[in-house]
């Protein structure tokens, strides 16, 4: 149902990686990144990111992935990715903070 890239690009973004990771690492546009997502999304009827990842993981393990199921796994995905950004150092959480606000004015 997905292409090779698409598959590549369901890995990163199941294991926490932003569009510009992403995009870094496979030498494609963040904006590529974000178009794929979008298909990706279309093509498994499934509408964010922790979704996204619950159905790699399920998928990775041979887990079904209906409905219910899709809605627990992307809860605990979510409290997992919660509970990992709760361990990031100060210093991160400050310069990501910074990217943020950057782009914000980049936007206004």
């Amino acid at each position: 149902m997905l292409s090779k890239r698409e598959n590549q690009i369901l890995g990163l973004v199941a294991v926490g990686l932003t569009p510009d990771e992403i995009g870094n690492r496979l030498y494609i546009s963040r904006e590529t990144v974000r178009k794929t997502v979008c298909n990706i999304k279309g093509k498994l009827s499934l509408g964010k990111a922790t979704e996204l990842a619950a159905y790699f993981w399920c998928r990775m393990f041979g887990a079904s992935f209906d409905e219910q199921r899709r809605r627990i796994m992307a809860s605990c995905m979510l409290v997992l990715f919660i509970g990992a950004m709760s361990h990031v150092d100060v210093f991160t959480r400050r310069v990501r903070a910074r990217r943020t606000d950057a782009m914000i004015e980049i936007n206004e």
